[in-house]
């Protein structure tokens, strides 16, 4: 991806083979797209005296900038709960590691609001796209990516899942840099 000054977003396409699976059912594809990843703060506010004031932060060290995942079927049926953690697969199964930074909300309050915050400007996917398959080894899904995507090396996981197990994977990562006109 190459971003102008007048870069407005752009879809990409995404294709690839799967290989045969011997002794296993066909397998279904998962493909996860991160962004470079970045410290986030997230602040809390309340009302003080009649105005607004931050009363209250959470710091996560290393968050993906973009995210998105798309898949032959929902998750849940790929694969457990278990797997979907170990390879951060899915917003829900995302290590954040949040941070609390005040007695005030927990955790997961802060990790629902950058979530709910990531998703509102277009970064992380709110829900997981569909791949077709185009034979019964081809598939390709679309992926968005919107005008505020950040420059840095996004990496794309692509997973072969079949009877609840990873088979086969491969990552590849793009470099997505400014050009200035």
């Amino acid at each position: 991806l190459f971003r102008s000054t007048g870069f407005s977003g752009t879809d990409v396409l995404l294709f690839g083979a799967i290989e045969e699976i011997e002794g296993a059912r066909s397998g279904d594809v998962v493909v996860v797209v991160r962004g470079p990843n970045h410290a986030e703060t997230l602040r809390r506010k309340a009302r003080s005296g009649g105005i607004w004031i931050n009363s209250g932060a959470g710091k996560v060290d290393s968050a993906p900038t973009f995210y998105h995942v798309a898949a032959t079927r929902p998750l849940d049926e790929i694969a457990p709960k278990t797997l979907l953690d170990r390879h951060q697969i899915g917003l829900d199964h995302l290590d954040l590691n949040i941070r609390v930074k005040d007695s005030g909300p927990d955790a997961a309050e802060y990790r629902a609001a950058l979530l709910r915050l990531k998703q509102k400007m277009g970064l992380y996917g709110d829900k997981v796209h569909e791949i077709g398959m185009l034979s019964h080894r081809l598939f390709r899904t679309d992926m968005h990516f919107p005008a505020n995507v950040p420059v840095g090396t996004y990496m794309v996981e692509v997973y072969l899942i079949a009877d609840g197990q990873v088979v086969s994977a491969q990552t590849r990562s793009e470099e997505h840099t400014s050009e200035l006109q």
